[in-house]
């Protein structure tokens, strides 16, 4: 089987394809704790973002090693605003003690979504 993780920044179809015979597989973390849904929302594939939500219920505040959700490593504004109609927490605070905006301001390379 293919890294699924890999496999969800180019070809989220072909994950879906592997999650219908092994559902349980949806909510896969690798050694840091990176989820299908961080690379989801990561890679902008926001379809997969909400069936991975809504189809295999994974949970939208899912967290790496440090803490942080999805929201932490979101690059566009709609990626931001449909994890945010997923449920996600704004107000959630990774282990070194900053929101995902926080962290995004800080950062300063993607300013319209520490603004959104």
């Amino acid at each position: 089987m293919p890294n699924l993780l890999l496999l969800a920044a180019d070809r989220p179809d072909s994950v879906l394809e592997f999650l219908k015979d092994q559902p349980d597989l949806a909510k896969v973390q690798d050694e840091h704790g990176y989820s299908l849904i961080h690379a989801a929302a990561s890679y902008n594939h926001l379809d997969f973002l909400r069936k991975l939500v809504n189809d295999y219920k994974v949970d939208v505040n899912i967290c790496d090693e440090d803490n942080e959700s999805a929201l932490f490593v979101v690059e566009t504004v709609e990626a931001a605003k449909t994890l945010i109609e997923l449920g996600a927490d704004p107000k959630l605070v990774g282990d070194e003690g900053e929101s995902a905006r926080q962290r995004i301001e800080k950062e300063a390379d993607f300013p319209e979504v520490a603004q959104y």
